[in-house]
């Protein structure tokens, strides 16, 4: 998994823990805000 999140695919990721896309949106918009302040 290290090497799916070094390539920032987030998708394939959720699939992975999530078993499917349920509630992606908000994961992602979760992400997308993390990445503003974490260096």
């Amino acid at each position: 998994m290290n090497t799916l999140a070094d390539q920032g695919d987030f998708l394939t990721i959720t699939k992975r823990i999530n078993g499917g896309t349920n509630g992606l949106a908000d994961r992602e918009a979760l992400y997308e805000r993390a990445l503003k302040v974490l260096p």
